[in-house]
């Protein structure tokens, strides 16, 4: 009963964040449930369909040949790189930094217990992963004749075992990271930048996949040899399905595979749980010395404390900060390769390029207006106080300019990506200095948007009762509806930019044209914010 009621605390803390609360306290907004249930559907969706194209080729290439158990190798190689990139940095806060475990190591709970209600939580949520994957690569092989009824049984049994290989490495590598940051002061610090490199690592893996998917199907023969011996997890799992009941063997590697990291970092994991999850960040001896005291206005006190909750929290900066990384990447992306985007614009013609190089110019700022819809800065951050909630409170200060300062952190992290993609463009493009300074103005008025916009969601949907930082800021309904609506309002961008740039308008006067309806909405905003969504911050508990 006990380990029944820890696993139900994890789930209830999941639901409870894609509920909203009415003005009573109550949970309500079941139709926003239902709303974000379906859009994460949709994504899913998304993903299984390119899956399906993607083994549909693979099978055609692969089928009838000596090299049939590639095609299940290549299914489960793409499953664990999901699952294991979906689930590495939420392993982490679950096992070692949930706000709980002091709490709970404190009461007469085996830390067993919380280890195993936490482990059944991130499985669930690895499965997730794999199943987007594997049910496409099942579906199609069957289809193709890959599969036979047996082998789809073993397949399924293999997607129930792949989380635990990919929790296994998950922990070690959560266990590692916590203990290089546990005792050191930049614990943060050390985290966002091995989470920025990877997640760069991951886009830019991302960005080439179709590459590496075409070189991979033109050398079958090679990657098979070089895959092909016995130990390996991808050949015992394909050569194991691709069998049949003949492949027994390879398949009870596979399942080793599986099961003997999960119990070697089940128990490295257990004997030290304890001793990082209750560890605190060295403190060398404090030294006084003499200074003058600054004195802030409130405003700017206030945005210095946010920004340093944003950048002291890792998992802040990764989910609300990577918009802006993509956008740097495409302004440096631009840069390096301006001569081979010119080419496919026709360039070297100067007649057909400056046939459409107002459609370009007029298009381009869509760009950052959807990487930025990525940032949610603002969406997360009332509800990121917490039970510190009461603090902010007891400041005396009015509740609008607590609810500014939030908006003035969007404003600063996000800007500076808009003013770097902006010249890169237009140094790429060739677009004059009103299309440049055009270009920004658009920029600073859909920033401004997002962070107003973020702002008033987060002060209808909010959500106080969380154990990690990870759930304002990954399952809040505010930062889905920001994000998912932001992204539609980017795209929406294009339909009147380059209808008006068609009929011979110039770049500048379409982004001066688009730029008044996100100035004139956050304008509205701002008094909102000023007036009621102020008074409304203060009476939130």
């Amino acid at each position: 009963m006990m380990f029944r009621a820890l696993l139900r605390t994890r789930f209830a803390a999941l639901i409870a964040a894609m509920t909203p609360r009415g003005k009573d306290g109550k949970r309500r907004g079941k139709g926003m449930t239902v709303v974000m249930c379906l859009l994460l559907i949709y994504v899913a969706g998304i993903i299984m369909v390119s899956s399906l194209a993607l083994f549909y080729n693979a099978a055609s290439k692969m089928a009838g040949t000596d090299n049939e158990w590639m095609y299940f190798a290549i299914a489960l190689l793409f499953a664990f790189s999901l699952s294991f990139i979906g689930s590495i940095f939420t392993t982490k806060v679950q096992l070692f930094e949930a706000k709980d475990n002091e709490l709970l190591l404190s009461m007469p709970v085996p830390p067993s217990y919380i280890l195993a209600s936490r482990s059944l939580y991130l499985y669930i949520v690895s499965l997730a992963y794999i199943l987007v994957i594997m049910l496409p690569a099942l579906a199609v092989g069957l289809y193709t004749g890959l599969l036979g009824a047996l082998s789809a049984l073993f397949m399924l049994l293999g997607t129930l075992l792949l989380p635990l290989a990919v929790l296994a490495f998950s922990s070690f590598f959560a266990w590692l990271l916590a203990l290089i940051t546990a005792k050191s002061g930049k614990k943060s610090l050390v985290t966002t930048v091995l989470s920025l490199a990877f997640f760069v690592a991951y886009f830019i893996f991302c960005m080439n996949m179709n590459k590496y998917v075409s070189l991979l199907l033109d050398n079958i023969s090679a990657m098979a040899t070089a895959l092909r011996f016995p130990l390996s997890p991808f050949y015992a799992f394909g050569a194991g399905l691709s069998n049949g009941i003949a492949g027994a063997p390879q398949y009870l590697i596979f399942a080793a595979w599986c099961l003997l990291p999960f119990g070697a970092a089940a128990w490295v994991i257990s004997a030290s749980f304890i001793r990082i999850a209750t560890m605190r960040a060295g403190h060398s001896k404090a030294k006084y010395r003499e200074g003058k005291i600054r004195v802030r206005t409130p405003g700017a006190a206030l945005l210095a404390k946010e920004l340093r909750h944003f950048f002291s929290c890792s998992a802040y900066v990764l989910n609300c900060g990577m918009g802006n990384v993509l956008i740097i990447i495409a302004s440096v992306a631009m840069l390096i390769n301006r001569g081979t985007i010119l080419g496919l614009f026709g360039a070297d013609a100067s007649e057909e390029y400056a046939a459409i190089a107002g459609i370009i110019a007029a298009a381009v700022p869509g760009i950052p207006l959807f990487c930025s819809a990525m940032s949610p800065v603002t969406a997360p951050s009332i509800s990121l106080e917490g039970k510190n909630l009461w603090i902010v409170q007891s400041v005396p200060v009015s509740g609008s300019t607590v609810l500014m300062s939030k908006v003035w952190l969007h404003i600063v992290v996000n800007t500076p990506a808009m003013v770097i993609f902006s010249f890169c463009a237009g140094i790429t493009f060739r677009l004059g200095i009103p299309a440049v300074i055009s270009m920004l103005l658009l920029g600073v008025a859909s920033t401004f948007f997002y962070a107003f916009f973020g702002i008033v969601l987060n002060l209808k949907h909010h959500n106080f009762d969380w154990v990690n930082e990870t759930v304002p800021l990954k399952q809040s309904a505010s930062v889905m509806i920001s994000t998912f609506a932001g992204m539609g309002i980017s795209l929406l961008y294009f339909v009147p930019a380059i209808a008006l740039a068609v009929f011979g308008i110039p770049s500048w006067a379409v982004n001066l044209v688009c730029t008044l309806p996100f100035a004139l909405v956050a304008w509205l905003m701002f008094r909102y914010i000023m007036k009621k969504g102020g008074r409304k911050f203060e009476t939130l508990s």
